[in-house]
Formats: C-alpha cells, sequence, structure tokens
C-alpha cells in the first residue's frame, strides 16, 4: 500500500519527449544564483539539459538553484545498464515569505493528470538518516523515473513535507532561516532505479549539507 506523499513538491513539464536542451533564461537565472553541482564524479557526463525524459521539478522563485543532468559513462556492469541518465536539482529559500515558500501549493512533485506513484520506498542517506524516494509512471506510456528527495531546513533533514514545514517555525527565533530542496531522479531501460538511488544519495546528500552549511550556517 502506497503511504501518503504531502504536498508533493516537483511538477512534470510535458513538451515533448525529444531531448531537451535548457533555454537561455534558465541559464542565465541559475549563473546569477551559483551553487555547486552535487556530483564529483567523472564518470558522470554532463549533458547540458534542464529535463528528465521531459520531466523536472518546478520550484516557484527559488533565491538559489542548481539543476543537473548527466548521462553514466562508467562500468555497465556497476548499474545493470548503460543509457542512465540522472537529474540532480538543489533548491534553496534564504527566508520563508509570501511567494517564495519552500512548502507550498505551488512547489509540486508531480502532476496527477499525467503521472501516478507506483510505489514509495525510503532511502539510506547515510550518518543514519532516511529520506523519501517514490517510482512514477506516466499514465500513457511505461516510462517510470525514480526519485529521492529531502529538505534541509536550517541545518536539519527531514524526510517530508509536513516536518519540513514545522522545522521552519524556530527560524523565527534563531540566526538561520534557509529551506532547500534536495532532488535526485533517474531513468534506465533496465536497471533498479532505487537501486540507483540508494547507492548516490549519502553522497549527493552531504556535498548538498557541506555547501549549505558553509553558506548559511553563521546566520549571515
Amino acid at each position: 500500500m502506497l503511504s501518503t506523499v504531502f504536498l508533493p513538491i516537483m511538477f512534470f513539464s510535458f513538451a515533448s519527449w525529444s531531448v531537451s536542451f535548457p533555454d537561455r533564461d534558465f541559464m542565465a537565472d541559475q549563473k546569477r544564483s551559483p551553487l555547486e553541482s552535487v556530483i564529483d564524479d567523472d564518470q558522470w557526463l554532463p549533458l547540458f539539459q534542464n529535463s528528465l525524459r521531459s520531466w523536472k521539478p518546478l520550484v516557484v522563485k527559488p533565491d538559489r538553484f542548481r539543476v543537473d543532468v548527466y548521462e553514466w559513462t562508467g562500468n555497465e556492469a556497476e548499474f545493470g545498464e548503460e543509457q542512465l541518465k540522472l537529474l540532480t536539482g538543489l533548491y534553496v529559500y534564504e527566508f520563508q515569505r509570501p511567494g517564495g515558500e519552500l512548502v507550498s501549493y505551488s512547489n509540486r512533485l508531480y502532476d496527477s493528470s499525467l503521472l501516478f506513484p507506483e510505489k514509495t520506498f525510503g532511502i539510506d542517506a547515510g550518518d543514519g538518516l532516511e529520506l523519501r524516494g517514490i517510482e512514477l509512471k506516466y499514465r500513457q506510456t511505461d516510462v517510470r523515473i525514480h526519485i529521492a528527495y529531502g529538505y534541509y531546513v536550517e541545518g536539519r533533514w527531514e524526510s517530508d513535507e509536513l516536518k519540513a514545514k514545522l522545522a521552519q517555525v524556530p527560524g523565527i527565533l534563531n540566526q538561520r532561516t534557509d529551506a532547500s530542496l534536495l532532488v535526485a531522479a533517474v531513468t534506465c531501460e533496465q536497471c533498479d532505479g532505487q537501486r540507483v538511488l540508494q547507492y548516490l544519495m549519502p553522497e549527493l546528500r552531504k556535498k548538498a549539507e557541506t555547501q549549505l552549511d558553509e553558506r548559511y550556517a553563521s546566520g549571515l
């Protein structure tokens, strides 16, 4: 039985099934809000795209963000699939305000008229932390996307939207007010997407956490 997914954060943009390239506005916005990639492995080839099979997170008006798409070029046997693609996204709200909140109805995980969740699963993100994952399937095709995600609110990881929303309340009283979404998604024909995310997420989480702490831990 599927567990409830509260106010899912991300949205499916269905332009076409062809390869998509980032538009100029997207690239300019990303350049103005520099964050480091959360991938540090030269076996992942950057594709200079901003969506994965025409799907990408839609997070409205973040203060900073970084989205990257990669193709695996390493040993096929490692993941059991040579046509493996990965999207990573890191979205930051430096403080919460009307029209600029991490958890809101404007931020969606998927469009339920186009996709539906086949299952949810836990992801061991390292250091005793468990984040969430979801397997989405398009209603009109057999294409599936496996997604893992977590919320880093004022220096603390939360696994779902409700907890992330509640965790923002202390921000009124302390110096740190940032709230971020980390997402990783994979598509492949034969591989086990859940297993791939389980392999990748501890390192992605650690790299995201490190750069966010360096930028915001002082509260400045």
